[in-house]
């Protein structure tokens, strides 16, 4: 009754409240509804033939096509376990990612006597470590939150950008949570963005295959390039297997597994190219409309982020996202593909058989060894294509600049 008082942002958001706390409340009976915001259906666990409560089989596939966990409601998250993945979601919400530019970005005044709380917005080039208190004129080091000063005998840094304090590791607990939140927050966003390539993939790829079967149905032989429609199948099914893949390297403990796990990763993406590069084609045109787009986007969503609006973001990034999958998605001529139907088959089923091993392997822990909570030795990614090691503030290998560069 009390509805009609509210105003209509009000009402919806109480709205959102009871469906999540209903949400929540049905799965402790056993009832979890299709994560996919489109869909309206709800499902319900069910015991396995022994009757045992034990459910064998956690994958359910929806009316919709949307695969998602039985057991914790999420999308299809296999072999990642249930707490990783929760753990996973909840890093990406709003409420954690304020909490960690918060910490990043803002600090207490070292002076004892002061203690006020400090805002600086760090960015990639701006380095300098010296902090003087607006309140108290403390002079402090933003690294290692100490006293700061240069020169002279009683000099206890050596330049404005290097500290020798947090290097030597001789620095306190808040320091010390700050770095470990730095590090998992660059490993987070590493491995996101590139579950967004994959996302922008899978898009890329359905739009081929609608391309495909609109040109096949006009000469009617849909039964002779159904090896065409199996391969781009395939290669959407391995798109969203590496997908999840990326949440696995996240949480992977840094033993010896690690570096055998890197190298498979190398030869998995070896024969999904191969295969992609037999399906696809990317004229040097279609790149730089990619580019443009990205720009444009960035451009949009700068001005968005202003207004705070949700919903315009998304909308910009979905729109941005179906525009670089069009640009993307350009078919080769039938004849190619009949002409080369022997090895697309052949490089269908290479995928298919290694994704199979390799997801195996992962869930019985022969290739890596999966923590509740980011490995603190985890501190860098493997390129695949030069064998190097990168920090994860390094989005992208030395070797991509060298090659675009030449």
């Amino acid at each position: 009754m009390f509805e009609r008082f509210l105003s209509q942002e009000l009402k919806s958001k109480y709205q959102e409240f009871c469906l999540k706390s209903f949400t929540d409340n049905s799965k402790n009976a056993g009832v979890t509804k299709c994560p996919n915001v489109t869909c309206s259906r709800w499902w319900k666990k069910v015991n396995d033939n022994k009757g045992n409560g034990c459910i064998t089989n956690t994958t359910i596939v929806c009316d919709c096509s949307t695969k998602f966990c039985g057991l914790c409601g999420l999308r299809e998250h296999d072999p990642l376990p249930c707490k990783n993945a929760l753990d996973w979601q909840k890093r990406g919400s709003e409420d954690t990612q304020t909490r960690i530019w918060r910490e990043l970005n803002t600090a207490t005044c070292p002076n004892p006597q002061c203690g006020v709380t400090i805002e600086r917005y760090v960015t990639n080039e701006d380095h300098c470590l010296h902090m003087i208190c607006s309140q108290c004129k403390f002079h402090w080091c933003w690294a290692c939150r100490k006293r700061f000063k240069v020169g002279g005998a009683d000099a206890d840094h050596e330049n404005y950008y290097k500290c020798r304090y947090l290097q030597e590791g001789s620095v306190g607990e808040e320091v010390k949570k700050r770095e470990r939140v730095l590090r998992e927050s660059q490993m987070y966003k590493f491995y996101k963005e590139r579950m967004k390539d994959c996302d922008e993939g899978v898009q890329q790829l359905q739009l081929l295959t609608t391309q495909l079967k609109e040109t096949i149905a006009i000469e009617g032989k849909e039964e002779e390039f159904q090896f065409l429609i199996d391969g781009i199948d395939e290669l959407i099914t391995a798109t969203l297997r590496k997908k999840i893949l990326n949440p696995v390297a996240f949480y992977s403990a840094h033993d010896g597994k690690k570096k055998l796990f890197e190298f498979q990763l190398k030869y998995m993406n070896e024969h999904y190219e191969k295969l992609l590069a037999m399906l696809t084609t990317q004229p040097t045109k279609q790149k730089i409309d990619v580019n443009k787009i990205k720009l444009d986007q960035q451009a949009m969503l700068r001005q968005a982020m202003q207004t705070k609006d949700q919903a315009l973001i998304q909308q910009i990034l979905n729109r941005a996202r179906e525009q670089i999958a069009k640009a993307k998605a350009v078919m080769r001529p039938l004849s190619y593909y009949k002409e080369r139907e022997e090895d697309i088959v052949k490089a269908t089923r290479s995928v298919s058989e290694f994704f199979f091993k390799l997801f195996q392997k992962v869930r019985d822990g022969d290739l890596v060894t999966i923590l509740g909570s980011p490995d603190p030795k985890n501190n860098s990614w493997f390129c695949s294509n030069c064998q190097r090691s990168n920090t994860f503030g390094e989005s992208v290998c030395e070797c991509a600049w060298t090659a675009v560069k030449k």
